[in-house]
């Protein structure tokens, strides 16, 4: 496994641990995908090394599974940031002033 991905995955495992951790609360955790073909990536991160295992399975988002209509209605203000994110992802490389007028258009 490359490096950059370890490091992405053990720093997500480690902020689930240090919130689980500190506030003594259960804690769940959502990967987002924003790739058009999402259904492709994984829902565990897998560690073994001489004996020692690691499995670490967490939930799913895929944006490009939800309607815009269904979105643009919804009362969630999630709902918003998913809009704008496929907004980006079909549009192509978004700076940051497009990103937010997208936003603000489904005010």
């Amino acid at each position: 496994m490359a490096p950059s991905i370890l490091n992405t995955k053990a720093i997500s495992l480690h902020n689930f641990i240090r919130l689980f951790d500190r506030k003594h609360h259960a804690v769940t955790a959502i990967a987002i995908f924003t790739v058009e073909d999402g259904k492709t990536m994984p829902d565990r991160y897998l560690y073994s090394f001489m004996g020692t295992e690691l499995i670490y399975k967490y939930n799913t988002l895929y944006i490009t599974d939800h309607a815009d209509e269904d979105l643009e209605q919804s009362d969630n203000p999630f709902a918003l940031a998913l809009l704008a994110a496929k907004k980006a992802l079909f549009t192509g490389k978004v700076d940051d002033l497009t990103l937010l007028e997208i936003k603000l258009s489904y005010l």
